[in-house]
């Protein structure tokens, strides 16, 4: 993803999750070759000896941490999970592609009974097939969404350009009262929206019943589904009831979209 390939994202992703860590000893982690070449290209600073069988993590360098943030908050607008799933997620993927390279049969990734939250966090949001025993990760398999998670697959659907849209509503009454107004709304694809949705200080139930419905809206919208669009407009538009917040990001992006599906 922008330059990273699967393995390096989720060495990227380790690092800057474990950069406060006591111990930075990633010796025994299997991510040797990634992490220097995250050296090489500036993102992290770390130590190793010449057979490269010693490894110290040292910190994140700015490049990293910024390309960190960007293909994190990709990711977020995709599927919105903790950092900690995250990581995990990342962690599997690159896990899953080895062995898919060389396995005719389900590609199974490892478990680990200490981050069976987080496994249960990425099953809830379709990156994860697991099989439980004891309340404990037992049979593990990434999915098609998660494989589209972890390699970045969705940044098509971010790609849409910024929008400017002329509204100019003319009011007449019985008194040949006429009212003018002309506003441009910028910024309201449905990647922007859902990224400024993210950046509430809101509750997370909110914030994914939120978008959730407008990536419903857009679907509607694109479809050129009129009934199916009203439908999905209510929902958005309940959810725009119970928070100011919400109510100030989705509403331009209400607008833009009725415009487009009626124009």
């Amino acid at each position: 993803m922008n330059g990273l390939n699967l393995n390096q994202e989720a060495a990227l992703a380790y690092a800057w999750l474990h950069q406060s860590d006591d111990s930075k000893d990633f010796t025994n982690l299997d991510i040797s070759e990634e992490l220097i070449a995250l050296r090489n290209q500036g993102m992290i600073e770390m130590q190793t000896d010449c057979g490269h069988s010693l490894v110290m993590f040292k910190s994140m360098l700015p490049a990293g941490s910024e390309h960190y943030n960007e293909a994190r908050k990709a990711r977020r607008w995709f599927k919105p999970v903790s950092d900690e799933a995250d990581c995990l997620m990342m962690h599997l993927a690159a896990q899953d592609a080895e062995k898919r390279k060389s396995e005719d049969r389900p590609a199974f990734v490892s478990t680990d009974c200490d981050k069976d939250t987080y496994y249960a966090e990425l099953s809830r949001c379709g990156l994860l097939n697991v099989k439980w025993a004891d309340d404990s990760p037992y049979l593990v398999t990434v999915t098609d969404e998660g494989r589209t998670y972890a390699n970045g697959w969705f940044q098509e659907q971010m790609d849409e350009r910024s929008q400017s849209i002329n509204i100019a509503p003319v009011i007449n009454n019985n008194v040949s009262a006429t009212a003018n107004a002309e506003a441009e709304i910028r910024d309201v694809t449905i990647g922007a929206t859902v990224g400024a949705l993210l950046d509430l200080d809101i509750e997370q139930n909110l914030k994914d019943d939120a978008q959730e419905a407008v990536k419903q809206l857009e679907k509607a919208k694109k479809e050129k589904n009129k009934t199916k669009f009203a439908e999905k407009l209510e929902k958005v538009a309940s959810i725009a009831k119970s928070s100011e917040e919400i109510a100030n990001v989705v509403l331009p992006f209400v607008q833009a979209a009725i415009k487009l599906l009626m124009g």
